[in-house]
């Protein structure tokens, strides 16, 4: 039914307790789990080996690139849905879940993908953190179901597989905002939609390593550059530990 795509680099500490935790949680459908490594340099393969269904590896030793990433996982995948996510996200009450993401490609017409809410996990977020999460999720709601542009965060993608090769995958020429690009093109060829009642978590290193005075103008900016020029601001996204 469904094949879960995780991109991963140096993500050793977090991706077997991920993985164990589909496992044990997402029992009432059947999926695959594909691990696609991005030249890491830890033991992730080696953690990730023993719970996912196929690990794939990066064949360009001297390169990185998510987009890359998480295309060869989808080449890789067997069902009609790929599920998207990211190493250390946290999906609450899979069953129930993914139940309700299944059910929103049933009802809505012309369904190709749908988007959830995120937020950090609530031990480390803050009220700021809070604040501008809740506005990306207003704005990917407005984008998705009000103005049918297409928008969402890559810590959650689910795509229908025959839309996903219609439109040929993520742009691996985009350096940043690649998850706003997919939905963007794939709300061209049918409609997008951000379900408001679900979320999923994550830790949200990167804002608080990087600092959301320095990251959030560089989201916008990298969106803006996406949406009017296709191609983004950012020259190179630097994976963070």
């Amino acid at each position: 039914m469904i094949s879960i795509i995780i991109p991963a680099h140096n993500e050793a500490t977090t991706i077997a307790k991920q993985l164990q935790n589909i496992r044990a949680h997402l029992t009432a459908i059947s999926y695959e789990i594909i691990v696609s490594d991005d030249n890491s340099t830890d033991n992730t393969v080696q953690e990730a080996t023993p719970y996912a269904d196929k690990v794939v590896s990066n064949p360009d030793h001297d390169k990185v690139g998510i987009s890359a990433a998480r295309n060869r996982g989808a080449q890789a995948a067997r069902y009609p849905f790929l599920v998207f996510t990211d190493g250390g996200v946290e999906i609450p009450d899979m069953n129930n879940f993914f139940k309700k993401l299944l059910d929103d490609f049933e009802k809505i017409p012309r369904a190709v993908g749908v988007t959830v809410n995120v937020r950090f996990f609530p031990s480390v977020e803050t009220f700021i953190d809070k604040v501008i999460l809740k506005t990306f999720d207003w704005w990917f709601i407005f984008s998705n179901n009000v103005l049918k542009t297409g928008a969402a965060n890559g810590k959650f993608q689910m795509v229908r597989t025959e839309a996903f090769k219609k439109i040929g995958g993520f742009n691996e020429n985009l350096a940043a905002s690649e998850d706003f690009d997919l939905f963007k093109r794939l709300a061209k060829i049918g409609r997008t939609y951000s379900e408001p009642s679900l979320t999923v978590f994550h830790s949200g290193r990167r804002a608080h390593q990087v600092g959301w005075l320095k990251l959030l103008p560089t989201w916008i900016l990298n969106g803006i550059w996406v949406g009017l020029f296709n191609r983004s601001w950012s020259k190179k996204w630097k994976p963070v530990r």
